[in-house]
């Protein structure tokens, strides 16, 4: 049986690890930024991210790695799931809404997992079956629970979705069913579900690596996440997700990508 504690200090540390490194190249005036084929920026944080944190888990963990930018060395119990810069575009022109996303999972099953925003004083962190954590501006350390919204009309909704799809015919009806609905995008839609700040939200197009850290983070605080798509599809593949406070039925937002 895996130590759990032991995997969410693990995560903590590579945690430390990539702020450290995320935050000398935030900001800098020398920024590398490059171009990925499909279209996506690519910047020096994000590869150099990646090679640290892949070198701790294969040389001192002795586990698997699976990254955004390529590094995949998947041989092994335990699998290290990581998007070394999530919000990159966010990143390069120094909004601050980016996060580190570490997530450990064994056969499927994610056991701890961090979001670390550097740039906002902001961390959440969950293992499985102990709750969900974040830290406060003032230090401070508490638990957070998703919110007992139960009906859209009293619901807060966020939601990311690809420019051509936020005026679909489908989206906008839905979205003027609900109390309030805004855009923060990337991990943060997450983790205000997790927080109980929002009550649902729903993304088109992410990739194992932007997914596999939240979902845990917000199940652990008692929500509950849905995929459109089978469980199994290859980590690189888009899919479409959502979460909820864990008592919103998802059906009315799952009618939108049908």
């Amino acid at each position: 049986m895996q130590n759990i504690p032991q995997l969410l200090e693990q995560a903590l540390h590579l945690a430390d690890e990539a702020d450290a490194i995320s935050m000398k190249h935030y900001r800098s005036n020398d920024l590398v930024i490059t171009t990925k084929p499909d279209s996506t920026p690519v910047t020096q944080a994000d590869t150099d991210v990646e090679s640290r944190l892949n070198d701790i888990v294969i040389n001192i963990f002795k586990n698997a790695y699976l990254g955004e930018e390529g590094i995949n060395n998947i041989t092994g119990d335990l699998t290290w799931i990581v998007d070394p810069i999530d919000g990159t575009k966010s990143f390069l022109r120094n909004y601050p809404v980016w996060a580190t996303l570490i997530a450990v999972t064994q056969g499927g099953e994610t056991l701890a997992a961090v979001v670390s925003a550097p740039a906002l004083g902001k961390r959440w962190w969950a293992s499985k079956g102990n709750g969900a954590f974040t830290n406060d501006v003032d230090g401070s350390i508490r638990q957070i629970k998703t919110s007992a919204v139960s009906q859209y009309a009293d619901a807060f909704v966020l939601y990311a979705m690809d420019k051509q799809e936020v005026w679909s015919p489908k989206l906008m009806p839905f979205l003027d069913t609900v109390w309030r609905h805004r855009s923060p995008g990337d991990f943060y839609n997450y983790m205000f579900i997790a927080e109980g700040s929002a009550d649902a939200t729903f993304e088109s197009g992410p990739k194992l690596w932007d997914i596999a850290a939240p979902k845990l983070i917000v199940e652990e605080a008692g929500g509950k996440t849905y995929q459109i798509q089978a469980q199994d599809i290859p980590p690189d593949e888009s899919r479409d997700f959502i979460a909820t406070n864990g008592i919103l039925d998802p059906n009315p937002i799952k009618m939108i990508f049908n």
